[in-house]
């Protein structure tokens, strides 16, 4: 599903619309028919992402996952897709299920929790704004 990067965050909304910080923006929602900034990232960046999809709000988890579209994850024995995995602490996360949300001091912002993937695997860069803002984030 594509949001493009600091719009007004507006999925599934109606389902919390009061629990949700005002003036919410899109950041990391890509698909393969619109093109994306892309740069390497620093791995500070995606230890900050990875400790927000650990222990930041998440909105709507779902029952069922946004397979990456960029790369073909495939399960060796029966040829079905598999989401993508985070390994966190020993353990492997599967990402594409969930919308993280984080307040930071100049903006809110809503991203798939698959976002990491992205920066890590497809070197997706977010915009400047949200770097600053997550690199004076407290966690």
């Amino acid at each position: 599903m594509y949001f493009e990067d600091l719009t007004q965050f507006s999925y599934l909304k109606f389902l919390h619309p009061k629990d949700l910080p005002p003036n919410l923006l899109n950041i990391g929602w890509l698909d393969q028919e619109h093109d994306f900034p892309k740069k390497k990232t620093d791995s500070k960046i995606l230890e900050i992402i990875k400790k927000m999809i650990l222990t930041e709000r998440s909105l709507n988890m779902t029952r069922g996952f946004h397979f990456c579209e960029f790369c073909e994850i495939i399960h060796p024995e029966d040829g079905c897709h598999m989401p993508v995995e985070l390994e966190c602490n020993g353990e492997n996360l599967f990402l594409g299920s969930g919308i993280i949300i984080v307040q930071c001091k100049t903006h809110s912002y809503a991203f798939p929790n698959l976002m990491h993937h992205y920066i890590s695997e497809h070197n997706y860069k977010p915009p400047d704004v949200f770097i600053q803002d997550i690199m004076l984030y407290n966690l």
